[in-house]
């Protein structure tokens, strides 16, 4: 009898859920939109760091978007951007799997429910947005995998830890926890102790820099700590850990160590260091999430869930690997508590919603699951504007003047930056000249002196715009 490869499994497994994901997303690498602050990001394309109002976004996912821009790359490489993190978080969740648990067969179920989960969560929506978020759980996961599976790469782990530190400022909370709990241990190498130590000149300059404090702030500096309304934060917090389906694993995880402990100990607990490391950094970001609400324009914000998210992930491998060494039908009992609750991040009413066809493309659930069925006849209003538009580019061979008169500011950044986005693009204000102008983008009827309708469009939403040339 032929022996099943479970170890080729365990490979194959990422590269299998990596091609659902491609399918998942592919109208949005066919019809790319970039709403709200990642519109943004791809509006201040030209610019590395950018004022986006009361924030400066740390650099490191907007160096991906400066780059591409300089090579004149299609829009939709630019949702390629996070859906190649996701993979690679794909690909560490089975390399972890892999390391801890040393069962080959252990493993391939493990990676198999993980990765089924990763893809039906609530998070994985951040795999075709160009936000920090989605690439915070790659670099934590491969933190987390150099410090206990490779720690003689020590070089690469003080260099992940400095680009995590470049692209979230929840990083600066795990440097300095890491820090602190490390010292006297693990850190004793010396060139190691420095390396981290040195990754402190980060958050210093920035602060130094910015005025900024961490964690996506706002206006902390103005409202240093804001203790009214703090229950209702708290409210809010606790309803998102039910919506975005975390606390039942959160409680299942909770049930398997406590039964870890009664039966082993304290020693029948693998990786005691990651415990310790976890409750108290996370207890920090939280803290500081109800105490300065950084999320007062976007209270019920699901991105604050992710270092949380980032966390559970190895959370559950590790309470895969102690329910495995538990004897008899209790351990078997246990490991499928852990399959349970693996599962559980699974937004099971979303999708079934999304498969009958029920669920928006667009809301709270965040669309956990799209099936593309069709991969044409979307987004006609996108081929009309190139149409449009097509003679006059040949004509000018170089970019065009694009104007938006009584645009609003999130129609422009929602539909407008990425279908002009190496265009010189310029909101009008009240009075201003038009004088420079190639290309005028106004609501339906707007009569401007010098200028035809080249094309009336049927925007999403009920917009409707006309695209106006200069008259010859």
């Amino acid at each position: 009898m032929t022996r099943f490869p479970w170890r080729l499994g365990t490979r194959l497994a990422p590269i299998a859920v990596a091609l659902l994901l491609a399918w998942i997303y592919s109208d949005s690498f066919l019809h790319p939109t970039f709403f709200g602050d990642q519109g943004l990001r791809l509006d201040h394309a030209d610019e590395l760091v950018f004022d986006a109002g009361p924030r400066i976004w740390l650099p490191f996912l907007q160096l991906h978007i400066h780059v591409l821009y300089l090579l004149h790359a299609p829009v939709g490489t630019f949702v390629l951007v996070p859906y190649a993190y996701t993979v690679l978080s794909l690909f560490l969740l089975a390399a972890l799997c892999r390391a801890a648990l040393r069962d080959e067969r252990a493993a391939f179920l493990a990676t198999t429910l993980l990765l089924i989960a990763f893809a039906g969560a609530s998070f994985q929506w951040l795999g075709r947005s160009l936000y920090q978020e989605v690439i915070v759980i790659p670099l934590f996961l491969a933190l987390v995998y150099l410090f206990y599976f490779a720690p003689q790469r020590r070089r690469l782990f003080i260099v992940v830890l400095a680009v995590g530190m470049l692209t979230r400022e929840v990083f600066w909370i795990w440097w300095l926890a890491f820090l602190a709990l490390h010292w006297r241990g693990r850190l004793r190498d010396l060139r190691l102790r420095a390396g981290v130590a040195a990754l402190g000149a980060i958050p210093v300059a920035w602060l130094v820099w910015t005025g900024q404090s961490p964690l996506l702030t706002r206006d902390v500096g103005e409202k240093p700590i804001l203790l009214e309304g703090l229950g209702r934060r708290a409210t809010i917090f606790g309803a998102q850990l039910v919506s975005e389906s975390l606390l039942p694993l959160i409680v299942l995880l909770g049930v398997i160590f406590a039964v870890v402990l009664r039966k082993r100990g304290v020693r029948g607990l693998s990786f005691r260091g990651y415990h310790v490391f976890s409750l108290v950094s996370l207890a920090a970001i939280y803290g500081y999430v109800l105490l300065f609400r950084p999320f007062q324009a976007t209270a019920e914000n699901t991105r604050m869930l992710v270092p949380l998210y980032a966390h559970l992930l190895f959370w559950a491998i590790v309470a895969w690997r102690d329910a495995s060494r538990l004897d008899g039908r209790v351990g078997t009992a246990i490991r499928i508590v852990c399959a349970v609750g693996v599962l559980s991040l699974l937004k099971v009413h979303a999708i079934v919603a999304v498969l009958g066809g029920a669920t928006p493309r667009t809301g709270t659930s965040w669309e956990p699951l799209h099936l593309t069925t069709r991969l044409d006849g979307q987004d006609d209003w996108r081929t009309a504007v190139g149409g449009a538009l097509l003679p006059l580019r040949k004509e000018r061979a170089t970019r065009l003047n694009v104007v938006f008169v009584d645009v609003p500011k999130e129609e422009y950044i929602k539909f407008w930056v990425a279908s002009f986005l190496y265009d010189a693009r310029t909101v009008s204000a009240g009075g201003m000249s038009l004088t420079a102008a190639d290309v005028v983008v106004a609501p339906a009827g707007a009569q401007i002196p010098s200028f035809v309708r080249r094309e009336r469009l049927q925007l999403p939403g009920g917009i409707v715009r006309d695209i106006l040339v200069r008259e010859r």
